[in-house]
């Protein structure tokens, strides 16, 4: 690339200008940035859930066995978006850092370095899920050889195909950074529309088409999945970030690939932690009684509901600091963060009102057993006291991500869904006679709130600190 190329590519005017067509996430309003980029990306979340609602229905109706080796297969799925969102979250911070430093070069690169990145973890995952997936099964549900048939029959095709989401999600990344989350909100609403279809029609074999049972879920998975990938593919290359690119600039940049790494693994490794979150707390709660686990279950779903709006706050603010902060817009990250705060707030503080008023309505819902409906509204009437908790928790967590600071969220995660509700738990089951679950959730609660006022703390210091240290 010649001079006069890199000079204009690094241009803070050129970043403005490019944007035009779309939200500038270093002049624009902060409250319209914030629902501009935070409205698409709950509505996208939702039709996510909804897809994997609708997978769930369809694996319910082929058998019992199917069902469960379906139930059984979310953990090594799990393991995958894990990887995709650390990605595309690491991607994400250190594209909208480059952009708001007005070095599309180095924007360019960060972004190459995830799509490096990300086609060695679909390798190893494939050869891994190759290999590896039936003899783990056996070991763990050897004595029910059909559900490990029907596990299998959906998680081999997913891990050979696994490039097509964890590249999704990392050139979504690129989209992210400058602001576009329609794009992938879009993707995940047609995702949800043809998975309806295809879903049953290649698990029951419909016309042409070979009726193949729960791996007619997996082939209706990778076909979407290949399409998304496409249609984010040729978002991507036609953005602004890409206008200039030239051939030679692909290629491992180990500085680049090395910071790279540093902020996508502790963020997979966060999502690994909420999903041992929710491993856990099931485990223990076995000891409470029949429906306590299921309740359990029934109340995370309806509470996952409620958090959508602030996930999707979360990822924006995560956007609109990165750039700010790439930009040495002190004043602006600060705004977004107590703008994003008190929105979180206000969102959560609706939830509350809305459990309170429907808990019992949406427990029957859900679940169909006294049991589970009684547990289910016992943890929901807890959990109402937590979510004000847990939008300073997302927001915080977003703040820190963006500004690069993203090891600690994954030591506070640690401690709020696994240290706190297991020892919660334990004095609980272990201390009272009979075991006492209202113990366990006001240990839950308690450390839910001491965590997320730890973290806002802490994100605010770190807004501080990095202000200081550019001063100087």
């Amino acid at each position: 690339m010649t001079d006069d190329t890199q000079t204009a590519d690094q241009s803070p005017d050129l970043i403005a200008a490019s944007q035009a067509q779309g939200p500038n996430l270093t002049q624009d309003s902060i409250p319209s940035l914030l629902a501009k980029l935070a409205i698409p990306a709950a509505i996208g979340f939702l039709f996510a859930t909804l897809y994997n609602l609708v997978d769930t229905y369809w694996a319910n109706q082929w058998s019992t066995d199917a069902a469960d080796g379906f139930g059984v297969a979310g953990g090594p799925f799990f393991l995958m978006v894990a990887v995709a969102i650390g990605l595309n979250q690491g991607g994400t911070t250190m594209i909208s850092n480059a952009l708001g430093s007005g070095d599309k070069v180095a924007a360019r690169a960060s972004f190459f370095q995830s799509f490096i990145l990300g086609a060695g973890a679909s390798v190893i995952l494939a050869v891994a899920g190759w290999l590896m997936t039936e003899p783990a099964l056996n070991s763990l549900y050897g004595d029910r050889p059909a559900l490990v048939d029907e596990a299998k029959s959906y998680l081999v095709p997913i891990y050979l195909f696994t490039f097509t989401f964890i590249f999704s999600f990392a050139m979504n990344s690129a989209l992210a950074a400058q602001g576009d989350f329609a794009t992938l909100g879009i993707v995940q609403i047609a995702a949800f529309c043809l998975n309806m279809f295809f879903d049953p029609a290649l698990m029951h074999g419909w016309g042409p088409l070979p009726q193949l049972g729960v791996a007619g879920l997996a082939a209706s998975t990778v076909t979407i999945n290949f399409i998304g990938m496409a249609v984010i593919l040729w978002r991507t290359m036609n953005s602004e970030l890409m206008r200039g690119f030239q051939l030679s600039e692909f290629g491992i940049n180990v500085p680049i690939m090395s910071d790279l790494i540093r902020q996508s693994l502790p963020a997979a490794l966060n999502m690994v932690v909420i999903s041992g979150g929710y491993i856990v707390i099931p485990y223990f709660l076995a000891e409470f009684g029949e429906g306590a686990a299921a309740g359990y279950s029934t109340g995370t779903r309806i509470e996952q509901l409620i958090l959508l709006p602030v996930i999707g706050l979360q990822i924006a603010v995560l956007a609109i600091i990165g750039q700010n902060m790439g930009a040495g817009q002190f004043a602006r990250v600060r705004q977004t963060f107590w703008s994003g705060i008190w929105i979180s707030l206000a969102i959560m503080g609706g939830g509350t009102v809305l459990i309170w008023l429907t808990f019992d309505l949406f427990s029957n819902f859900f679940a169909g057993d006294a049991a589970v409906r009684r547990m289910s509204n016992l943890y929901l009437i807890y959990s109402s006291f937590a979510l004000l908790s847990y939008g300073i928790m997302q927001i915080s967590v977003g703040a820190l991500q963006g500004m690069k600071r993203p090891l600690m969220p994954l030591f506070v995660n640690i401690v709020r869904l696994i240290i706190g509700p297991s020892l919660g738990m334990i004095v609980a089951i272990y201390v009272f006679d009979p075991a006492n679950i209202h113990v366990a959730w006001s240990v839950y609660l308690l450390f839910a709130w001491l965590c997320a006022l730890f973290i806002f703390f802490y994100a605010l210091g770190q807004m501080k600190a990095v202000e200081a240290l550019s001063s100087h």
